[in-house]
């Protein structure tokens, strides 16, 4: 999964364009869905922000999924360390 940041939002609509991996602009999109009280955690409604600009629907099984793969403890949050680690896992 790739994904496009513009300066505070995502884009509507999907980019195809595959840019290369990096550590920073990973640790950039996690701070815009990061929780205002603590910068560690994209909590319920950082995340589902993230699946609404990366097009997920919260409806389905997707958004288990993404925090499958994100090794997420709890349904929904991603600490920055599973982030980092999933996104590492995603290049």
């Amino acid at each position: 999964m790739k994904l496009q940041v513009k300066e505070k939002s995502m884009p509507k609509s999907r980019n195809t364009a595959v840019t290369k991996y990096d550590s920073k602009r990973s640790l950039d999109i996690f701070a815009l869905y990061a929780d205002a009280d603590n910068l560690e955690l994209v909590g319920p409604e950082g995340f589902e922000k993230l699946c609404n600009d990366a097009q997920i629907p919260m409806d389905g099984v997707l958004p288990f999924v993404l925090s499958w793969q994100f090794g997420a403890e709890e349904m929904g949050k991603l600490t920055r360390e599973a982030w980092i680690k999933g996104t590492e896992a995603l290049k």
